[in-house]
């Protein structure tokens, strides 16, 4: 098994290192939270400032989480991923977010390497914070991912390390929140919370698949409504680095499936996962910062349990 609590080791000096370093050293611009990598935005990009995040990481997917919430081990497969998140402005209260990202896998001396799925989103902004009241940031955001992933035909010899994707368009609605709390030893504390329902469209599928099957099946695959909800927060150590972590809980109601199933089951299944993901942000200058941090899942059901870590660049232009 790929330990969760190695890859906080491997952030323990990074941390101890942040907060020593540059503490009574004000850098010459105001200091700003780079962002934790996966809860979606509660605030509109400026439209004369677009933004780029790049992410590089590596993943180790070590077992399944049966349907008792137990953990069973798998053969390791292991993941090389790149993200790639543009954030823009359209207008003030209304951008745009496109999410693409890639990933090469190996297992048992088998590799490929194909897109996932992407995502983009066009939010709305309800709302700004009011500093002093309980007045938040709120965004209402519309999100629809496109199946560009690999998700059927699936060759047996390549032990599902070409398989990348739903194969579905996902539709549905965050509600993003965000508020910025001064505390009284002078430090920042930021939350967000996002919470979301989908509602992924059929799919015809065809062979092995992403929800099972055998080499004969062949048929139409209805998976279930989900809800995601994620939380975050991110604490300033001095004027450059910041602690933070993004968590979220996703529960997928169980679908359906017409046709021929083949010689397996292939009924996409009730599951849910929490994944938490600790990060350390480093900012260079007002439009220049990173993000390091592990990713990893606590718990689930009939979902992979992994294990990565990742590293986060981000320019404001």
């Amino acid at each position: 098994m790929f330990n969760r609590w190695l890859l906080l080791a491997l952030l323990l000096p990074c941390i101890a290192f942040a907060a020593a370093s540059d503490a009574n050293i004000p850098p010459p611009y105001k200091q700003w939270f780079t962002g934790p990598l996966f809860t979606p935005m509660a605030i509109t990009p400026k439209k004369e400032h677009p933004a780029l995040e790049v992410t590089f990481g590596g993943k180790c997917t070590y077992g399944f989480y049966n349907a008792n919430w137990q953990t069973k081990n798998t053969p390791d497969l292991w993941s090389l991923f790149n993200y790639y998140d543009a954030q823009l402005g359209i207008s003030k209260v209304l951008g745009m977010e496109i999410i693409a990202s890639w990933t090469n896998n190996f297992r048992q001396g088998a590799s490929s390497t194909h897109l996932q799925d992407t995502t983009v989103r066009l939010g709305f902004q309800v709302c700004n914070e009011v500093p002093n009241t309980w007045i938040p940031d709120f965004r209402i955001i519309l999100q629809e991912v496109f199946p560009t992933g690999n998700y059927q035909k699936l060759k047996p010899h390549k032990n599902l390390t070409d398989l990348t994707g739903q194969g579905t368009f996902q539709t549905g609605l965050y509600l993003a929140f965000q508020k910025l709390f001064d505390l009284n030893n002078g430090h920042k504390y930021q939350m967000r919370l996002s919470t979301g329902y989908f509602i992924p469209a059929p799919t015809h599928i065809s062979g092995i698949n992403a929800y099972g099957g055998s080499l004969t099946t062949n048929g139409t695959a209805y998976p279930g409504h989900y809800i995601s909800i994620f939380t975050s927060g991110e604490y300033n150590l001095n004027n450059r680095w910041a602690l933070a972590f993004d968590s979220n809980f996703q529960y997928q109601f169980k679908g359906r499936f017409s046709g021929n199933p083949g010689t397996d089951p292939t009924t996409p299944l009730e599951n849910a996962m929490f994944t938490l993901a600790p990060e350390l942000e480093h900012t260079f200058s007002p439009n220049t910062g990173m993000l390091l941090g592990a990713w990893f899942s606590l718990f689930g059901k009939n979902t992979p349990a992994f294990s990565s870590l990742f590293f986060s660049l981000l320019f404001i232009f």
